[in-house]
């Protein structure tokens, strides 16, 4: 997953902590699946939260 940001159309900065995350989903490393999973669950619960 990339971030692709729209011309004339920042990123809020609330939204920074949870694109960071994302960006770090995308970084896992191979063999590291599950763990992978369970921060994304994490992540999705976040992203819900935020609303």
């Amino acid at each position: 997953m990339t971030a692709h940001a729209v011309s004339g159309s920042p990123v809020p900065a609330r939204l920074t902590p949870l694109m960071a995350a994302c960006q770090e989903l995308d970084r896992c490393a191979p063999g590291r699946e599950a763990a992978r999973g369970r921060r994304f669950n994490a992540f999705l619960a976040e992203v819900v939260r935020w609303g």
